[in-house]
């Protein structure tokens, strides 16, 4: 009877003791003053335990911050609009941020955007000796990109704009300042999609621009 009887006390007192050293946010010894079980300590313990290791997940999940280097292509729609007229392009865009994540949820990039397309010069009133050339409006400023818990995030950038014609560099100039707006997804840690609605403003005219796109960023 003394052997069951101290084998008994034994045993409970290495659950009391496992409980006590089981990893918990809360007072162990309070949880017992408070009429709990042993059982329900330990149980309490565990679901402590299971806590800490989903912070510590969650915690961890902080990939996006730090420097930060993306590449993206997609397609642009662009309105260009001048005093008498205003034409419709359409074609490639290209973008790079190179940054800083302040957050996992905020970040903060040199933004370059350029839109690509194709416009056709008439050297007389007939249309004869028409020409077609390679033409770039883009967007170079800072821009910030701010991520909601479910991996969507907004888009804004702000700056200069500039002109480029690849045929006829006498024809290249600078602007003056234009604006993005977008919504991103991020679909991996690395890949994610956008669309955007770009404004810029220049000497005698200004462009609006729709654009789709994906982007791979390097965290």
């Amino acid at each position: 009877m003394k052997k069951i009887f101290f084998t008994t006390l034994i045993l409970m007192s290495t659950s009391v003791l496992n409980a006590k050293n089981t990893e918990c946010d809360i007072n162990v010894d309070e949880l017992y003053k408070q009429g709990f079980s042993q059982q329900e300590v330990l149980d309490i313990c565990e679901q402590s335990k299971l806590n800490n290791e989903e912070r510590q997940a969650l915690a961890s999940s902080t990939y996006r911050k730090g420097f930060f280097i993306a590449f993206g292509l997609g397609l642009h729609q662009t309105t260009k609009s001048g005093i008498n007229n205003s034409s419709d392009y359409s074609g490639l865009r290209t973008s790079l941020n190179i940054g800083y994540g302040i957050t996992n949820d905020l970040l903060l990039f040199y933004s370059n955007n350029v839109n690509w397309y194709s416009s056709e010069t008439q050297e007389n009133y007939y249309g004869d000796n028409s020409e077609t050339s390679t033409q770039a409006i883009g967007l170079t400023g800072i821009g910030i990109r701010y991520f909601t818990p479910q991996n969507f995030y907004f888009i804004f950038v702000y700056g200069v704009t500039a002109h480029r014609n690849l045929d006829t560099p006498e024809d290249n100039y600078n602007g003056n300042n234009g604006y993005e707006i977008g919504l991103g997804y991020e679909l991996t840690e690395n890949v994610s999609s956008e669309i955007s609605y770009t404004h810029l403003n220049f000497l005698d005219f200004e462009t609006e621009s729709f654009s789709i796109g994906l982007k791979y960023n390097w965290y």
